[in-house]
């Protein structure tokens, strides 16, 4: 489990993501603690 802030995912956690290399990304949360920002960026760490 690695957390994040509302709008953006914090450097050491994306880096942590680079480094674990996972298949998927399951993003919990609702629209009003997880922006889309997040989203997108989540979604450019994953293969």
């Amino acid at each position: 489990v690695l957390l994040t802030q509302e709008n953006e995912i914090p450097g050491l956690v994306a880096q942590e993501l680079k480094r674990l290399h996972p298949d998927k990304i399951i993003v919990l949360g609702s629209d009003a603690s997880i922006t889309d920002n997040v989203l997108t960026q989540a979604r450019a760490l994953v293969p």
